[in-house]
């Protein structure tokens, strides 16, 4: 299927099935022996830009994650009551909260679903996202109760479901704090999270627990976290050396098939 610049795409170059809208189409002279010679250079939604083989992007399904991006504020803050209402814990696989991000979490643990997850954050104002933030993970942060996996209606990935039966509460809240915080490493550009944020809201967080549970959420209070080192480890296999290989402008990278 030929791909037009505006696009939505989901890419398999990442394990994460990662989406993203296409920027433009590019052609090579010459073949490459194993990306070929098309490629669309692609913003993703959780920040990263990068080359993408043809062969690696398929149209983006319409299902809960695009229908949630649209309004992404709304979504979020739809989840809220979800989080506040948790008086029993073993009953969070009826909780909405767990209804909703189920379709875009991941039951495997290998696969970075808060990457995807911050494609949702990133839609959101600054400001906004980190008082949702608080309000959302900060109630439910410490439950670690296991919870049963079904296969949503329509699931991000229904691939991702195989052979898994449960997940750990934890592990999912945590996904949406590492989500917001990839998004907003991309959006400050290194600078401090102090820099965007009202001293209220940093008084806030800094005196959530999330500072010890992640490095990067400790490291954008007390000063910022550059892109560049974010997007090298982050990016999985993506090198700008492969896009010179392919012909391609080297000031993206390309993102090959090992990508994560």
């Amino acid at each position: 299927m030929a791909h037009k610049s505006g696009a939505r795409v989901r890419s398999s170059a990442f394990t994460a099935r990662l989406r993203g809208t296409v920027d433009r189409v590019a052609a090579t002279p010459t073949a490459h022996r194993f990306y070929g010679d098309s490629f669309l250079l692609v913003r993703f939604d959780h920040g990263l830009t990068m080359w993408v083989p043809v062969k690696f992007a398929t149209p983006a399904p319409k299902d809960f994650y695009d229908g949630f991006r649209k309004d992404a504020s709304a979504g979020w803050r739809s989840l809220v009551p979800s989080a506040a209402s948790h008086a029993d814990p073993a009953g969070l696989a009826g909780l909405q909260l767990w209804a909703a991000l189920a379709q875009v979490c991941s039951a495997h643990s290998h696969v970075r679903s808060d990457q995807r997850l911050a494609g949702l954050w990133m839609e959101v104002p600054m400001e906004e996202a980190a008082e949702l933030l608080l309000r959302l993970v900060e109630p439910l942060v410490e439950m670690d109760d296991a919870i049963s996996v079904s296969p949503p209606a329509k699931p991000f990935d229904r691939g991702d479901f195989k052979g898994f039966t449960e997940i750990r509460c934890r592990d999912l809240l945590f996904r949406a704090l590492y989500g917001w915080e990839h998004a907003m490493i991309h959006r400050l550009g290194g600078r401090p999270l102090a820099s965007a944020l009202s001293p209220e809201l940093i008084g806030q967080l800094r005196a959530s627990r999330f500072p010890a549970y992640s490095g990067r959420a400790a490291a954008l209070l007390a000063g910022g976290v550059p892109v560049e080192d974010h997007d090298r480890f982050y990016g999985g296999h993506a090198r700008a050396e492969h896009a010179v290989a392919c012909g391609l402008d080297p000031r993206w990278p390309l993102a090959g098939g090992t990508g994560y």
